[in-house]
C-alpha cells in the first residue's frame, strides 16, 4: 500500500476546513440583500424628495418674510425652497437677509415647510426621472424572495454536506500517516485511513463545485440591467408596488379610506380585523387590506372602488380567510364576459379550486353538483344564474360575489331577483361595481336594499311599493332630506369607495390587464370555418363577429369597460388592426365614441375626430387603426387603452401605446387586451410575450430605438403558418 505523507493528509484536510469557511459565507447574504433593499429605496426616496424641494419655487415661499425678494434671489441662483436651505447651512447667510433673528424666523419655516413636503412625497418608479435608482429598487425587491427560497434549498444540502464530513474527520487520525507510525499501523487501519482521506478529497471537490455552484446563482440573481427591469416593472407594477408597502418601505404608507366619511367606531372595527391568508397567494396594498377587512367585519358590503383598484382580488383575499375559517362554498356571479377571467383570477391568485357553472344545461346541472359535493369557488354568469337548481343553490352558498352588479340594480328582473334574494339569505355576500350609483340614487339603493335592509328601514325606504318591477324615483325633497340626514355616513357600514387619485398616491406608470372570455357558440363555429380555409386574418377577427353584444363576448366587455368609463368622465383609446371591428365599434358605441380613425381619413378630418374626443364632455371612446394613428394626438386626456386584438409586430403595439404613457401622461395609465381563449389569440400572446415586452422598452427609451424593431419582430410568415398548423391539428380540421 502506498502511503500518503501526513503532510499531503494535512492539507487535504486543510482545505476542507477552507471550504467549510467558504459555505458559511452563504449564511449573511440574506441580510446583505436586505441591506440593499433598504439603501435602493432610500437612494430612490431621498432624491424624489429632494426634487419636490427643487420644484418648489422662492416665489412661492415669499409668504416667509417681507425681506425676501425672489428676484434678487434667483439671480444668486437661488430658486427654489432646496436650494435656499442649502445656502443657510453651508453659509449660515442669505443674500438680502442681515438682522440674525430675521434669519432664524426665515430658516424654521423654511425647514418647517420642508418637512412637510419631504413626509408628502411618495415613493415612485420613474424610469425616465430616476432609471438606475428605480433599476435597483425594483431588482431588489424582486429577488429578495427568490434567493430566500435558494439559499433555503441549499441549506439543507449544506447540512448534509457538513454532515458527511463530520463523519469522516472525526474519525481520522492524521496521526496515523507519521512515518513511524505508519509502519506500526496493522494494514486494515491504515487501508481505513487512507480510505478516509481519499473521502475528504473527494469531498473537497464536491464542496467546491457546490460552492462556485452557488455563487453563480446568486450572481445570476443579482446582476440586473436597466431595461429588464423596467419591463419587469412595466409588467407588474401593481404587484411591484404592493410588495413596497409589505416591506414598508419609505414613503409607501398610503390613506386606506376616507375618515370624513367612516365613523371612528367603524374604522376601528374594521383595523381591529385579522385574518388568514393560508388560502391566498396575492401580496395586497394598504387599501386593498384594509378593503378585505372591511367585507370580514361588515359581512354584508356593496364595494365601489373605482375601476383599476383591484375589486377582485379583495373579494378573493376575503373568501380565502374564510376559506381558512373552514367556509367551503363560495359563488361567484359576473357578466358572461368575464367568466373566464375570473376563473383565471382565482387559480392565479388563490389556492381555492374553481368550478365552471357557464354552460349547456347539461353541463351546468353537472358543475353543480360537482360544487355541492366538493365546494369551492363556483362562478356563472348572470343569465344562467337563475336557471340553476335554486334549492341547491340557496341551501349551499355561504359566500356571494356578485361582480359589476349595477346588472341587478333594477327589481323585477329574473337576475335580478334571484342574486338579490340570495344576497338576503345568504351569511356573507359581496356585490362589486365602480358604477353604484349611474343615473339615480335608487340604483344605489336598490343595490344596498338586500345587503342592508335596516339602514332604508331608517329613511322608510325599505318597504316601497316596487309592483311596476322598479323603486320609484325619489322626489327632489327626499333627496334633500336623505342628504341632509348624513344618508352617506349612514350607508358606510354596507358601502365602500376609494378612488385612484386618493389612494395610488404614486401613480404607477402602467397597469396592464388581460381580459380573457370565451367564443360565443356562434363564434365557435365561424372560428373553425376559418380556421378550415386557412383564413388567418379571419381567425383574428372572429372574436368580434355575431349578431349582437350577448353573442359577442369582446363587445359585451368592451361596453362595460367604456360605460364605466363614461361614468368617471376618463377617455378611452381603441386599437384594432381591423376596419370591420372598428366601424362595429364606433356603431355600438355611437353614443360616446367619435367616428374612427383609419387609413383614408383626411389629415384635416382626422384632427376634427381628435379634438372632438378631446374636448367633448359626452365623447369618451375615440377608435383608431393600430398602424395610421400617427402623430400629433394629445393623449393627455386619455388615460384607459383598450387593444381589440393581439398584433403580429410587437412594435406596432407598443407604439400605439406609447401614445398614452409618452405623451406627458400624468394619469394612471390602464391597459386592457381583449382576448378570447383557445384562440389565435391566445397562440400570439405566448409567442409575442417575451419579445413584446422587451419591445416596450426599446421603443420608449428612444426614437432610435426603431431600428431596433427588427431585432424582436418576429417573422410575421413564420408565425402564421405555426398558428394555423397548431389550430388545424387542435381542432382536427
Amino acid at each position: 500500500m502506498v502511503a500518503i505523507t501526513k503532510a499531503a493528509a494535512s492539507k487535504i484536510v486543510a482545505e476542507l476546513k477552507q471550504l467549510q469557511a467558504k459555505q458559511a459565507t452563504l449564511t449573511p447574504i440574506n441580510q446583505a440583500l436586505a441591506n440593499q433593499l433598504a439603501e435602493a429605496a432610500d437612494s430612490l426616496y431621498q432624491r424624489e424628495q429632494a426634487d419636490a424641494l427643487a420644484h418648489l419655487t422662492v416665489k412661492e415661499l415669499a409668504g416667509l418674510s417681507y425681506q425676501l425678494d425672489p428676484i434678487a434671489l434667483a439671480d444668486q441662483g437661488i430658486g427654489s425652497l432646496g436650494k435656499l436651505l442649502e445656502t443657510i447651512h453651508q453659509q449660515n447667510a442669505l443674500p438680502g437677509v442681515s438682522d440674525r433673528s430675521e434669519l432664524q424666523s426665515i430658516t424654521t419655516q423654511a425647514e418647517k415647510i420642508a418637512k412637510n413636503l419631504r413626509a408628502a412625497v411618495k415613493l415612485k418608479i420613474d424610469f425616465d426621472a430616476y432609471a438606475t435608482e428605480s433599476a435597483r429598487l425594483v431588482h431588489y425587491v424582486r429577488i429578495n424572495e427568490a434567493v430566500g427560497q435558494f439559499l433555503q434549498a441549499q441549506a439543507t444540502q449544506s447540512r448534509e454536506l457538513t454532515q458527511r464530513i463530520d463523519e469522516v474527520t472525526n474519525k481520522l487520525d492524521i496521526n496515523t500517516f507519521g512515518r513511524i507510525r505508519w509502519w506500526l499501523t496493522p494494514e486494515k487501519a491504515k487501508a481505513a485511513q487512507v480510505e478516509k482521506v481519499e473521502t475528504i478529497s473527494q469531498l473537497n471537490t464536491e464542496l467546491a463545485a457546490w460552492y462556485t455552484a452557488c455563487f453563480d446563482q446568486i450572481n445570476h440573481y443579482t446582476s440586473y440591467q436597466i431595461a429588464v427591469e423596467r419591463a419587469e416593472f412595466e409588467h407588474s407594477a401593481a404587484a411591484l408596488y404592493a410588495q413596497f408597502e409589505a416591506l414598508k418601505l419609505p414613503g409607501t404608507a398610503t390613506p386606506v379610506f376616507d375618515q370624513t366619511m367612516i365613523p371612528r367606531s367603524l374604522a376601528a372595527k374594521v383595523e381591529a380585523i385579522e385574518y388568514d391568508t393560508t388560502y391566498l397567494k396575492a401580496t395586497l396594498r394598504g387599501w386593498q387590506q384594509f378593503g378585505v377587512k372591511f367585507i370580514l367585519a361588515n359581512h354584508k358590503v356593496l364595494l365601489g372602488d373605482e375601476m383599476g383598484l383591484g375589486k377582485t382580488v379583495q373579494a378573493l383575499a376575503a373568501i380565502a380567510a374564510k376559506r381558512a375559517e373552514g367556509v367551503t362554498h363560495f359563488l361567484v356571479v359576473c357578466p358572461n364576459s368575464i367568466v373566464i377571467n375570473w376563473l383565471r383570477e382565482i387559480k392565479t391568485h388563490t389556492h381555492i379550486s374553481a368550478i365552471n357553472l357557464h354552460g349547456a344545461p347539461a353541463a351546468r346541472a353537472q358543475a353543480l353538483a360537482k360544487w355541492v359535493t366538493e365546494g369551492g369557488i363556483a362562478v356563472c354568469n348572470y343569465e344562467a344564474v337563475w336557471r340553476l337548481d335554486k334549492q341547491k343553490v340557496f341551501d349551499n352558498t355561504q359566500f356571494l360575489v356578485a361582480d359589476e352588479a349595477h346588472m341587478v340594480k333594477n327589481p323585477g328582473r329574473k337576475r335580478s331577483d334571484f342574486v338579490t334574494s340570495l344576497a338576503e339569505a345568504v351569511p356573507m355576500a359581496v356585490f362589486m361595481t365602480g358604477t353604484a350609483l349611474e343615473n339615480h340614487l335608487e340604483d344605489m339603493i336598490n343595490l344596498i336594499a338586500p345587503l342592508a335592509p335596516d339602514i332604508l328601514d331608517h329613511y322608510g325606504l325599505a318597504e316601497v311599493d316596487r309592483g311596476d318591477g322598479f323603486l320609484r324615483w325619489l322626489r327632489q325633497d327626499e333627496l334633500d332630506t336623505l342628504e341632509s340626514s348624513g344618508f352617506k355616513k349612514m350607508i358606510a357600514p354596507v358601502y365602500l369607495r376609494r378612488n385612484r387619485a386618493d389612494v395610488l398616491k404614486e401613480l404607477p406608470a402602467i397597469t396592464q390587464t388581460l381580459e380573457w372570455s370565451e367564443f360565443s357558440p356562434y363564434q365557435a363555429a365561424e372560428y373553425k370555418r376559418a380556421v378550415q380555409e386557412r383564413g388567418f386574418m379571419a381567425m383574428r377577427q372572429v372574436g368580434w363577429a355575431g349578431q349582437g353584444s350577448k353573442d359577442t363576448p369582446k363587445l359585451e366587455r368592451l361596453k362595460e369597460i367604456c360605460a364605466e368609463a363614461a361614468t368617471n368622465h376618463e377617455k378611452v383609446l381603441f386599437f384594432s388592426f381591423f376596419r370591420q371591428v372598428l366601424q362595429r365599434v364606433a356603431h355600438e358605441l355611437s353614443d360616446i365614441a367619435v367616428a374612427p380613425i383609419m387609413g383614408g381619413v383626411a389629415t384635416s378630418e382626422r384632427q376634427a375626430r381628435i379634438d372632438e374626443f378631446i374636448h367633448s364632455s359626452t365623447k369618451f371612446v375615440m377608435p383608431a387603426q393600430i398602424d395610421t394613428l400617427g402623430y400629433g394626438l394629445n393623449l393627455q386626456a386619455a388615460n384607459i387603452v383598450i387593444f381589440a386584438e393581439p398584433q403580429l409586430k410587437p412594435s406596432t403595439e407598443a407604439q400605439a401605446l406609447s401614445r398614452a404613457y409618452r405623451m406627458g401622461q400624468t394619469k394612471h395609465v390602464f391597459v386592457y387586451r381583449l382576448l378570447t381563449e383557445d384562440s389565435v389569440d391566445e397562440l400570439m400572446l405566448a409567442m409575442l410575450d417575451s419579445k413584446q415586452r422587451l419591445f416596450d422598452i426599446y421603443a420608449k427609451d428612444s426614437v432610435a430605438a426603431r431600428s431596433s424593431a427588427a431585432a424582436v419582430d418576429p417573422d410575421e410568415v413564420k408565425l402564421e403558418k405555426q398558428i394555423l398548423a397548431h389550430e388545424a391539428k387542435r381542432l382536427a380540421v
